[in-house]
């Protein structure tokens, strides 16, 4: 039965490990016992790409972000999880086929240690057990199948959208399912594409329930997606690819070599909307002459009115043109190659340009075909963040950088099972990691249910002179360890701008009448466009040492300066 469990065995390392220093399990002494919920995307092991939890999720970096959806987040307040009582009668088959019947002529023995099932001539015909579950809650289903003469196996649990596993290999069964009924069939089954006489064998079936606040999405497009991005450029080693050149040609991978006309020389790359935020255009170079950065809408490499900036390769410092240079830096690095960097504020989608010339004034001049510029490590991200290498199309980037999921404004979002009022407490409070990439009013927090829009903590509306949570008593709010005047959702959209990662903070909450947790999405159209970290929700009589530990905690992986 434990055999599925192995991945989970991380959990308890990692606990651990942390606990040399300061754990979140601290927040949660009781274990599952303890009100609350801890949702981490950094503990890789504890989710899934599905909401069934049978494909686990990829190291962010190694695959394309669009590849590693986020469809099952474990709740980790007890570290290694606590499994209920077993459910299925016989399941190891000890005692015959006791427990099991027959469906659409289906029929079942025991062999060798295993339920062999004959396939019969009806729809789906295999052996099945009712099962006795509380609705609304998590359960883990378990056991290992394999085909005999069938071609392929299956194991379901059969309602309306039913989960199911099936394959046409030996495969150890791990399903989670959160029970729609009160009354739910498990099925055993070599599946439609068998044919009468067609058998496949089962052993060690377990149906366990999984307490805990899990968060799932079984909407396979409402998922967020697990992200360490941080550069929004492609192929940043190599500007030979997705770069358009301007009046230039190329000596070398990334050598700026001026064509033999006298018009402007350089690169052009169009990034992704960043909505208004300060952002940083920077790129490494070495060799000749002077190397200019600019970046806005559809501009040009002599645009003076883009907020740009010169860099002189020679000694080493930066050449400010009228407007240009905002923010401008150039850091040695050693070898002759210079760091530059220049900070920008634009809506929508942009142009970034690097460009070189012969003065500091003009890169218009007559080239020679091979003297030029080195340039590499080109960067387009939020203001502050180091460099990271995207040496591809984007399918992997470099891995050591905190990871967060990324939601799209539009419908993805989290959601607990449903669970009875009580669960949680009168005396809640609760901490969240978040990034917004949007101007645009939003929800940062957790809401009781999408439909029901009188219990929320979390919104974020410039303007709005009210308070930013309803259905939980009166908390207080606090950003990065500094305490919101009123709690106003006005102070906390103006307070959280776009770009930068923030401690959200909500101390003294009222939960008692909630019957669900969700994140992302909110029913009255307010969804997070950007990214979260670590879901911290635990009582409020935690010490106060956990709580400050907690804080520093989130704030030293996700790069946030508390008060």
């Amino acid at each position: 039965m434990f055999g599925a469990f192995n991945t989970f065995g991380k959990l308890g390392a990692i606990g651990k490990a942390i606990a040399a220093a300061w754990s979140p399990l601290s927040l949660w002494p009781d274990g599952i016992s303890s009100a609350g919920m801890w949702i981490s995307p950094r503990t890789l092991t504890s989710e899934w790409q599905d909401y069934t939890g049978t494909t686990p999720v990829s190291v962010p970096g190694t695959v394309a972000d669009t590849s590693n959806p986020v469809g099952l987040a474990y709740d980790l307040r007890a570290g290694d999880p606590v499994l209920g009582p077993e459910l299925v009668v016989n399941g190891d088959f000890s005692n015959g086929t006791t427990g099991w019947t027959g469906q659409n002529g289906g029929t079942c023995a025991v062999v060798g240690g295993e339920l062999e099932v004959t396939a019969g001539a009806g729809f789906y015909g295999g052996v099945y057990q009712t099962l006795t579950l509380v609705v609304g809650r998590m359960y883990l289903l378990t056991g290992r199948m394999r085909c005999g003469t069938s071609p392929r196996a299956e194991v379901r649990i059969d309602y309306a959208g039913s989960p199911y596993t099936t394959s046409t290999t030996d495969f150890d069964i791990q399903l989670y399912f959160v029970a729609p009924y009160a009354s739910n069939n498990i099925q055993l089954n070599p599946t439609f594409f068998a044919t009468v006489g067609d058998t496949c064998f089962y052993s060690n079936i377990s149906v366990r329930e999984v307490p805990g606040n899990h968060m799932l999405q079984s909407t396979s497009a409402a998922r967020p997606l697990m992200s360490a991005r941080v550069n929004t450029l492609t192929y940043t080693e190599d500007l030979s690819h997705t770069w358009s050149w301007i009046n230039g040609d190329i000596a070398t991978t990334n050598k700026l070599a001026a064509a033999t006309n006298s018009s402007p020389h350089g690169v052009r790359s169009t990034f992704p909307a960043m909505n208004n935020p300060q952002f940083t255009v920077r790129a490494s170079a070495a060799e000749y002459g002077f190397l200019h950065l600019a970046s806005g809408p559809g501009i040009s490499p002599s645009d003076g009115v883009s907020y740009c900036a010169t860099f002189d390769l020679a000694n080493g410092t930066v050449i400010k043109d009228g407007s240009w240079g905002t923010a401008a830096q150039i850091v040695a690095v050693g070898g002759g190659v210079y760091d530059c960097s220049v900070v920008s504020i634009h809506t929508g989608s942009n142009d970034a340009v690097i460009c070189y010339g012969p003065t500091a004034t003009t890169n218009a001049y007559l080239g020679d075909g091979t003297s030029g510029v080195n340039v590499f490590r080109a960067q387009i991200s939020y203001e502050g963040t180091p460099y990271q290498s995207v040496p591809g199309d984007g399918s992997t980037y470099a891995t050591d950088f905190p990871i967060f999921l990324k939601y799209d404004g539009v419908d993805d979002g989290m959601a607990t099972a449903t669970f009875a009022a009580g669960t949680l407490t009168s005396a809640m409070d609760c901490m969240i990691p978040v990034r917004r990439d949007s101007a645009a009013n939003m929800f940062l927090g957790l809401y009781n249910t999408p439909t029901d829009i009188s219990k929320y903590f979390g919104n974020a509306e410039v303007g709005f002179v009210a308070p930013c949570y309803a259905g939980v008593g009166l908390p207080t709010v606090w950003v990065d360890g500094v305490q919101l005047e009123h709690g106003w959702a006005s102070e906390l959209g103006t307070a959280v701008t776009v770009g930068d990662w923030y401690i959200i903070e909500f101390r003294g909450l009222d939960l008692s009448a909630w019957t669900r947790l969700g994140a992302g999405g909110f029913g009255i159209g307010y969804n997070l466009n950007g990214a979260r970290g670590d879901i911290l929700l635990y009582p409020s009589t935690t010490p106060t040492e956990d709580k400050d530990a907690a804080r520093q905690w989130l704030a030293d992986y996700y790069g946030v300066t508390l008060a």
